[in-house]
């Protein structure tokens, strides 16, 4: 911490002389940032990372109410960013998600495993919980009833894919969640979203779709076929964005195995595509044994990572970003993760 409540360059340096006079130059801005915070009675962000060769606080302990306001601020006072390894890196603005409810016989939902037996009303809790944390962060949660005639409903995020003013209703590849696009239509054009079908025959989910900046990143599987992507591509032909095909391999989407951080830094899984796709990025690789933990996601200042995966939450951390876990137990079991649980933007 800084010492006594002063910014870098202020009180008794713990740094050694000789990187001294090289650290308070590159700190300089984050003296400003201290200094206007102080005044507008907002944490600075400096003031949670420690200085360099100190102790720093757990990000994850941080309040959420107390990130969004640091976030808000971070955002209205981004030409005083400090220049230094201290800075909370930047994530995806996100001021809308969409969710949709568990419905009651989500413990029929599609599953690999099927030997695990699911507690809906626990499901039911994680959810809520999922919820007020987006809430917490400055998301308008838009939420959708669940309909018990789709098992999988609660995983909003494959039957659509919004890009800026366009929400692209897709043509799933798992015939039984066929349908799920429905309800989601109203809500999408009351958020002002352009609202387009996916026609077929290809098929498509959102759960293969990663976006970095304007590249479209479509994974090629069991679920998202290159027809699909040709048409997604046709959709936005004339448009900003440029549609790239993955083939992946063992998993059930691309999401399931790689996630964009923001700030050009990238989190994946090896192996199970062709990582080349990312050579403009930072990679943060994760151990085989925790690849589930990949799929997490980023906004408005943190990063949501599923719960009991320390060794993820720690590399985020250590690349610059803060965390906040959450528990998704019953959505595991049903092979889905926290980006399957809302569309954002």
């Amino acid at each position: 911490m800084w010492p006594a409540g002063a910014p870098p360059g202020q009180g008794e340096s713990i740094l050694p002389r000789s990187l001294r006079d090289r650290h308070n130059r590159r700190m300089v801005p984050a003296r400003r940032v201290w200094a206007t915070a102080q005044a507008a009675k907002v944490p600075a962000d400096n003031s949670r990372r420690g200085s360099l060769g100190g102790q720093s606080k757990p990000c994850a302990r941080r309040s959420i109410d107390e990130r969004h306001r640091t976030y808000e601020y971070r955002k209205n006072h981004q030409d005083l960013e400090p220049e230094s390894e201290h800075a909370v890196r930047n994530t995806p603005v996100v001021k809308t998600a969409m969710v949709r409810g568990i419905p009651a016989t989500f413990d029929h939902c599609i599953r690999y495993d099927p030997s695990e037996s699911i507690d809906v009303a626990r499901a039911r809790r994680q959810h809520e919980k999922y919820c007020d944390t987006l809430r917490g962060l400055g998301v308008e949660v838009v939420e959708v009833a669940p309909d018990d005639r789709y098992p999988d409903c609660c995983f909003v995020e494959d039957p659509v894919i919004v890009l800026d003013e366009i929400a692209v209703v897709t043509g799933m590849g798992a015939a039984s969640r066929r349908g799920e696009g429905e309800a989601l239509r109203e809500a999408l054009r009351r958020c002002g979203k352009r609202v387009v079908d996916l026609r077929g025959p290809g098929t498509l989910e959102g759960g293969d779709v990663v976006r970095v900046g304007d590249k479209i990143l479509v994974g090629l599987t069991g679920r998202t076929n290159r027809e699909g992507v040709e048409e997604l591509g046709a959709i936005l032909g004339g448009g900003r964005f440029e549609v790239v095909a993955l083939e992946v391999r063992d998993a059930l989407h691309l999401k399931s195995v790689c996630a964009y951080l923001g700030d050009g830094h990238v989190i994946l899984a090896p192996g199970y595509f062709e990582s080349s796709a990312f050579n403009d990025c930072e990679r943060i690789e994760v151990a085989a044994r925790e690849t589930y933990a990949e799929n997490c996601i980023a906004l408005n200042g943190s990063v949501l990572v599923a719960e009991g995966f320390p060794e993820v939450a720690a590399k985020i951390t250590r690349a610059g970003f803060e965390t906040i876990e959450l528990p998704v137990s019953e959505f595991r079991k049903c092979d889905g993760g926290l980006s399957c649980l809302s569309v954002r933007f």
